[in-house]
């Protein structure tokens, strides 16, 4: 049923007939999950990012402008 759906949309958003609906449909959902799995990627890659960004800022540039301003020298400092 909802392939028959997805036909009928194909259909009367592009103009095709039923046999052209049918023929590219398979092409159309290969193209949707190929789109969602660049959208997980994107999202994966970016929590990678936000992980590294967090890292840096917390265990090198906050010591490191600690002892730029004179502060107490941490780790291997001491």
């Amino acid at each position: 049923m909802a392939l028959h759906a997805e036909v009928r949309a194909l259909q009367q958003e592009l103009g095709l007939s039923c046999k052209n609906s049918t023929h590219h449909l398979p092409v159309f959902l290969a193209e949707v999950e190929k789109l969602k799995e660049q959208d997980k990627a994107k999202k994966v890659f970016s929590a990678i990012r936000q992980h590294i960004d967090s890292i840096m800022d917390h265990e090198l540039i906050a010591p490191m402008l600690l002892v730029d301003e004179g502060g107490e020298e941490t780790g291997v400092w001491q």
